[in-house]
């Protein structure tokens, strides 16, 4: 059973097998401006992780600033294995 984030209300960690936990949990940190731990498998079928500040979910994608790329990137909902609340606040 994932822990919860008390402040968010949702789980801290969040796997794929669960879509709808995992979009909420995006939504979440969009809402309170929280990074996250993205694990997902890129257009070329390699894992990665990045850290990212999602800035919304909509139509299968979430928006976030990437801070490896240093710009707002477009993750497709589908690719992402799962993520991790982290503290923060956004560049």
């Amino acid at each position: 059973v994932p822990a919860t984030d008390g402040d968010l209300g949702v789980a801290a960690e969040v796997g794929c097998e669960d879509t709808a936990a995992l979009i909420d949990a995006l939504a979440a940190a969009a809402e309170h401006h929280r990074p996250v731990r993205l694990s997902y498998v890129d257009y070329q079928g390699r894992s990665a992780t990045r850290i990212v500040y999602p800035t919304g979910v909509a139509r299968g994608y979430l928006r976030a600033y990437d801070e490896e790329l240093g710009r707002i990137h477009s993750f497709p909902i589908h690719r992402i294995r799962g993520v991790t609340l982290l503290e923060g606040e956004p560049p």
